[in-house]
């Protein structure tokens, strides 16, 4: 129902609606692309390789949006 009134929005403004899979967006830094395991329980992403702080929601957004933009490359 979000994904219908989302596309039908994305059509009357005559914008460009690209959908991306957020599968595994808690898990993958969005700074190195490393993919970790284990439950999300914390507000914070810490990356275990590149050792950087992620808020978890901003990291997955920045994800969501690589995401986009490799697909419409």
């Amino acid at each position: 129902l979000l994904r219908a009134a989302i596309v039908q929005a994305a059509k009357r403004e005559q914008r460009e609606l690209v959908l991306v899979d957020p599968k595994d967006t808690t898990l993958e830094c969005s700074q190195c692309g490393h993919r970790q395991g284990g439950p999300i329980a914390d507000l914070m992403f810490v990356c275990y390789s590149c050792h950087t702080v992620h808020d978890q929601d901003e990291n997955s957004a920045l994800i969501c949006l690589k995401r986009a933009l490799e697909s419409n490359a």
